[in-house]
């Protein structure tokens, strides 16, 4: 029962659990035959010690063949939304790049000359106000002499 109860938990195939509810079944049955023995009621204590533990095996083990079959439903209930997901993204994606390429279709190529021009101040201000915030972080950052 051992063996089969090892392999179905590495390989879950109802041909080992088949195997173990007839080795089960085998140790019930030789379990009753010797209780028909004219046995004494030190060995009846044993035998009937013998059976709860069987039987309390036999739970633990339904807990866990339970446990690995809702694994198995949930492995493939979650490899079959992945599958969707990756499926509506390809075909979301697919929207996309068709708008992208309808609406390049649609806009016109910008000739050169009728490009905007930048104004050199803008970019000024723009480098002169990055070089004000970087030296503001850097002064928060610097301990002020004198304290500490």
């Amino acid at each position: 029962m051992k063996d089969s109860l090892t392999s179905y938990l590495r390989e879950p195939e109802q041909d080992f659990l088949d195997l173990a509810s007839t080795s089960a079944g085998d140790f019930k049955e030789a379990l009753e035959r010797y209780r028909q023995l004219r046995i004494t009621e030190e060995e009846s204590d044993h035998a009937d010690e013998l059976e709860a533990l069987f039987d309390e095996s036999i739970d633990e083990i339904n807990v866990a063949v339970d446990l690995e079959e809702s694994i198995l439903a949930n492995e493939q209930e979650f490899s079959d939304l992945r599958a969707n997901l990756e499926s509506a993204l390809d075909e979301e994606a697919q929207a996309q790049r068709n708008l992208h390429a309808a609406e390049a279709r649609e806009t016109p190529p910008v000739r050169r000359s009728e490009r905007p021009r930048r104004a050199s101040s803008s970019r000024s201000r723009l480098s002169s106000s990055r070089s004000r915030r970087c030296c503001s972080s850097q002064a928060a950052l610097r301990p002020v002499s004198g304290e500490g």
